[in-house]
């Protein structure tokens, strides 16, 4: 925008230039204000991160920042670039304290159930069922195990546990490397 400015060679130039970018403005607000009564907005769901707390709050949005001048610097790389490596220590920042909280959480819902373990018995097999429950989502893609397309649950496990099986069941085959199995034998025993 300055560029036109630099470039104008009369006063009425740079008036017209003014018009435009003031025509140009009322424009980008109508469309922002039309996209916000159209389109709706994302908002944040709580019981998707329980664990969320003002100070992640805090970090992402000076991540955002971050990363928002790092953009705008034309992406520099390297750790020459004192944007970029203020970029990538907010983010780091940032992403491990997200780690912490999660896993804090997750913590305390262990000590949770485990306190309803030891003291009271309904509850806890009420948390448990209600997880088991959750989890019982269809698989509709199937999984394929000698040729034949699996899709329910229990048969895919079935399927997975006769694959290990067979894994680990020792079974003589006729192009195996006998010198390499008596190797192998002697060293394990």
């Amino acid at each position: 925008m300055l560029q036109r400015y630099a470039q104008a060679s009369s006063w009425d130039d740079i008036s017209q230039c003014m018009e435009s970018d003031g025509m140009y403005a009322k424009l980008c607000e109508i469309l922002r204000v039309s996209a916000d009564s159209a389109f709706p907005k994302k908002t944040f769901k709580t019981y998707l991160k329980p664990y969320w707390a003002e100070e992640l709050s805090a970090l992402h949005e000076r991540a955002k920042r971050a990363r928002d001048i790092w953009c705008r610097e034309g992406r520099p790389r390297g750790n020459s670039s004192v944007v970029y490596r203020e970029y990538k220590s907010r983010k780091a920042e940032f992403r491990w304290e997200h780690r912490r909280a999660s896993l804090s959480y997750m913590q305390h819902l262990d000590r949770k159930l485990e306190t309803a373990a030891e003291s009271d018995t309904v509850n806890f097999w009420k948390k448990v069922n209600n997880r088991k429950r959750g989890n019982r989502t269809k698989i509709y893609f199937g999984l394929v195990f000698n040729g034949t397309v699996y899709r329910s649950r229990e048969d895919i496990v079935q399927q997975w546990g006769q694959y290990f099986a067979d894994l680990y069941t020792p079974t003589d085959i006729p192009q195996f490397d006998d010198k390499w199995k008596q190797t192998v034998t002697i060293e394990i025993i």
